[in-house]
């Protein structure tokens, strides 16, 4: 089995340019890189790039110059005994939509993931947390919390949060003293946190458990 190698492009393949790399001719291999992935492919592993082109959607180039700058790559690559077996990206037309929609026309080149509104759970999530709050105020704590575990509304004033994975569970574990936990003390199993805000209202107004939960 081949084991994977995930490389960024521009910066590292080729070289960057603050105004984008937005043609073939400006494609330029850094030196010693293709040299570098051709000997990773003779070690057995499959080397694929990830690529998130955001000159695409603001006109500079078009989807098949894109092609063609990495058929160039591919071609450079053959005679060293390299070649990139897929190549994957993720467009910014929602972020850049959405910073349009706001009025925004001056900002940095976004990023993939940069934008978290833009991925439909966790604006789920980020609204059930305004909507069960008495105020649209949070810290960063709260904003990554979000990006957590699975979140289970109890009720309006109860919501849990359960680590998926071992990595989850360990990151948690680092919150565990601004949220009430609850563990498995004779196994092993999932950390969970009840929302700190929930869990004062819960023991002020002493609610009974709800009878059915709510996956945000």
């Amino acid at each position: 089995m081949k084991r994977l190698i995930i490389l960024d492009r521009d910066g590292v393949i080729n070289q960057d340019s603050d105004h984008y790399i937005k043609s073939v001719e400006e494609f330029i291999p850094i030196p010693g890189s293709l040299e570098a992935i051709a000997r990773l492919c003779q070690a057995n592993f499959s080397v694929r790039v990830a690529t998130n082109q955001s000159g695409i959607a603001r006109g500079l180039f078009t989807l098949t110059t894109l092609e063609k700058m990495h058929e160039k790559l591919q071609n450079l690559l053959s005679p060293l005994g390299g070649k990139i077996d897929g190549f994957t990206g993720r467009g910014r037309k929602p972020q850049m939509a959405l910073a349009a929609h706001f009025g925004f026309k001056d900002y940095a080149q976004p990023a993939g993931g940069c934008c978290m509104l833009t991925d439909e759970n966790y604006a789920h999530k980020l609204r059930d947390m305004w909507t069960y709050r008495p105020t649209r105020k949070y810290e960063l704590d709260d904003i990554i919390m979000l990006k957590m575990g699975r979140h289970f509304r109890f009720a309006p004033h109860l919501k849990i949060i359960i680590g998926r994975e071992e990595g989850e569970n360990n990151f948690m574990q680092g919150y565990k003293n601004q949220f009430v936990s609850i563990f498995p003390s004779s196994h092993l199993g999932a950390l969970c946190l009840v929302d700190y805000y929930a869990h004062c209202l819960l023991s002020a107004l002493k609610m009974p458990l709800p009878s059915s939960i709510m996956m945000i």
